[in-house]
């Protein structure tokens, strides 16, 4: 259950930081498009200037998001691979129950059958 719940927190966190990287490329895209627009106007240029350490400043927490993305993903991976794993036990304890159960129903007719027979001796 507790996998369950971290998987659940885990495709939240994913679920944002893919919310996180779409702003943040958009941003992004806007930014150069705005310092392309700028041509030789040098008060243009200054805020280019600044809009270009911005850019870099959003190119970096890309990187990042990107970078926790990623991680969130590996985590997914692996806790999808231990619920897996779960199941399969989960499924195997399952035949080994119904194999016992069988078995205990064999021997519950057999015992009925065995004083069946001596009561009826």
């Amino acid at each position: 259950m507790e996998a369950i719940t971290d998987r659940r927190v885990a495709l939240n966190e994913c679920k944002n930081l893919q919310e996180i990287n779409a702003q943040l490329k958009t941003e992004l895209r806007r930014m150069v498009m705005l310092f392309e627009q700028t041509g030789n106007n040098s008060s243009a240029l200054m805020a280019a200037a600044t809009r270009g350490a911005n850019t870099e400043l959003m190119q970096a927490r890309l990187t990042e998001s990107e970078l926790r993305y990623h991680t969130v993903t590996e985590s997914l991976s692996r806790q999808t691979g231990v619920l897996t794993d779960q199941h399969r036990a989960i499924l195997e304890l399952n035949s080994q129950l119904e194999r016992e159960r069988v078995k205990r129903q064999a021997l519950e007719y057999e015992l009925k059958q065995v004083k069946a027979s001596q009561h009826n001796r």
